[in-house]
């Protein structure tokens, strides 16, 4: 459920809810001059077959990370993961289904998905343009979609900006 946050049962919108700060921007832009503006955003993310317990070397595990894959053919090297393909990109069905579930359920467009700079599953989803508010509320569904789908698979999705030290770290871009 989305929804503007109004302050008391008679005053008007709550100064700092989110949404309400993305709408004022989207009517500034109207009032400056710009009648419709076109927002897509990329969500980058990465996908976990599990966490350890931190007294461990290296507590993330994932099928494609460097550190444990026995297939040294596949095997994604420290920031050499952008635009992998199959079998070295392990999570191509995964971002198929997330694409069709946001499309299906939530009539969200993708432009495109694919893997990211870094090891160890980290993955990019591009949601289509829109305005600014739904883009807005396009971007917490997908990021719920995404995890909900890892939840369903058994794996962690995890939006953390760095979670692996010393590789690249997931962003929002905005475009």
């Amino acid at each position: 459920m989305f929804a503007f946050v109004h302050e008391g049962y008679d005053g008007g919108q709550f100064p700092l809810d989110s949404r309400f700060i993305i709408q004022k921007a989207e009517n500034f832009a109207k009032k400056s001059g710009f009648e419709k503006s076109y927002w897509a955003a990329e969500l980058e993310f990465f996908i976990f077959d599990e966490i350890l317990d931190q007294k461990n070397r290296s507590p993330i595990i994932s099928k494609e990370d460097q550190w444990i894959s026995s297939n040294t053919e596949d095997r994604i090297n420290f920031k050499k993961g952008y635009y992998r393909d199959s079998p070295s990109d392990a999570l191509v069905n995964f971002r198929d289904k997330v694409c069709d579930v946001l499309q299906e359920n939530f009539k969200i467009k993708t432009i495109a998905h694919h893997h990211e700079v870094a090891t160890a599953g980290q993955s990019e989803i591009v949601l289509a343009h829109t305005g600014l508010v739904e883009m807005a509320d396009r971007f917490v569904i997908g990021m719920k979609t995404i995890r909900e789908v890892a939840s369903k698979r058994g794996k962690i999705a995890s939006f953390n900006p760095k979670p692996i030290h010393e590789d690249n770290g997931s962003a929002v871009h905005i475009n």
